[in-house]
């Protein structure tokens, strides 16, 4: 009876080793199913916020890049009307045709990125537009080689830098819009991120409870992946911070750009309740041949010593920005200051006018400034902006290093 019962208890209790070592391996395969799983699903997360990310910052980059050779495509044409010398109308033709390829190349990619149907329809409209644009500027170069200048000054004036201006608020609108996708993509991912780990840890804690080593062998690995995804996330967050500054701020001076300048100057019209302002339109002279003799790198150096210099006259409720090769504009806020916007433009004049040394090399360049005033000049940014960009090419045929403020009367004349 004793034997059969101790044969009963040893059968029991190899049956019972037998069941623990049964459960023990299922608990093992289950944390290693647990961790191919969240291996594979990290895996997948991350290679899915790459490539959304990466497409949706390539969208962001042909865009801007399609404003801003926009922008350049209608100075070429300005300057065109502007300048007797055959020699440089042909170089400024040229310039404009490498532009309007820039920007035609820039729709037909974003095309072939666009899977949205509403934005790839929006995309055909904007192409549209430009095909528009170029006709009229076509027809301009094709007045201004008959010999036309003012008949192409007029074209230019009452219909070419119009639906310029149109392209350029498509182009924005298109880039604003491609911004908020960005930020519904990283939304949509950290949503994905958060669902994703949670899963993973709660089963984690599960098998945690049942066997300690391998469960803090399984958190460890988990650990790494979570940790790597939350880089990821990190590095896609300061990417897009670096993005936001690329959009709103020139890479070379740090200055606002453009597009920052648009948006300011019209919550100050917004703000002002019709308090005058002015804008300052600034352009180097002689810059062109710096860069030629001493080189590009010698030429950004000088951009940017010239830039610093001008901060250093402003005042903070002064708004300074770069928006070309060696243009910038300046808004002078303080509207009962007006009266001293003559003597600020020729302060800015000398203090540019003064050598800039780069290493072993002195440069010096000149500056022509135009200026506007709101609202007797302009109601709106881009109006505003031409406006000031007309009388500094007034203050260049003048004889340059000097300024001179808009005369609406003298264009009508």
């Amino acid at each position: 009876m004793s034997k059969g019962l101790s044969r009963y208890k040893n059968v029991d209790s190899g049956f019972f080793l037998k069941s623990v070592l049964a459960a023990f391996i299922t608990l093992i395969v289950l944390v290693l199913g647990q961790i191919t799983y969240g291996i594979n699903q990290l895996d997948i997360l991350q290679k899915k916020i790459e490539e959304s990310t990466s497409l949706q910052f390539e969208k962001l980059r042909l865009l801007s890049n399609a404003e801003t050779v926009g922008v350049r495509r209608n100075a070429s044409l300005i300057k065109m009307t502007l300048s007797k010398d055959e020699a440089e109308r042909r170089h400024q033709y040229q310039e404009y045709v490498q532009y309007n390829n820039y920007a035609m190349n820039a729709i037909k990619q974003l095309l072939l990125l666009e899977t949205n149907p509403k934005n790839k329809e929006l995309l055909e409209k904007q192409a549209g537009k430009l095909q528009q644009v170029k006709r009229v500027q076509l027809e301009v170069i094709s007045i201004l080689q008959a010999g036309d200048i003012e008949a192409a000054k007029m074209l230019l004036l009452n219909s070419a830098i119009q639906q310029q201006n149109q392209v350029r608020d498509g182009f924005v609108n298109l880039r604003e819009n491609q911004q908020n996708q960005v930020q519904i993509v990283l939304k949509k991912v950290q949503a994905e991120y958060e669902s994703t780990r949670t899963a993973i840890l709660w089963t984690g804690l599960v098998v945690t409870i049942a066997v300690v080593l391998i469960s803090l062998a399984v958190l460890f690995r988990l650990k790494n992946h979570v940790s790597n995804i939350e880089t990821e996330l990190s590095d896609l967050k300061a990417n897009q911070s670096k993005l936001h500054k690329r959009a709103t701020r020139d890479a070379l001076t740090g200055l606002a750009n453009k597009s920052q300048l648009n948006r300011f100057i019209q919550q100050r019209i917004k703000k002002s309740n019709k308090a005058a302002f002015a804008v300052m339109y600034l352009d180097l002279d002689g810059f062109k041949k710096v860069n030629d003799e001493f080189g590009h790198a010698v030429g950004d150096r000088l951009l940017s010593l010239a830039a610093q210099r001008m901060q250093g006259m402003l005042r903070e409720s002064d708004f300074i920005a770069r928006v070309g090769g060696d243009e910038f504009i300046i808004i002078l806020q303080s509207g009962d200051e007006l009266e001293l916007v003559g003597i600020i433009a020729s302060q800015l004049i000398a203090f540019l006018g003064e050598p800039f040394s780069i290493g072993s090399i002195a440069c010096k360049v000149g500056v022509s400034v135009g200026v506007a005033y709101y609202p007797m000049d302009g109601k709106d940014a881009g109006q505003l902006i031409h406006n000031a960009d007309q009388a500094m090419y007034v203050a260049k045929r003048n004889g340059k290093n000097q300024y001179a403020e808009f005369d609406g009367s003298a264009l009508e004349k």
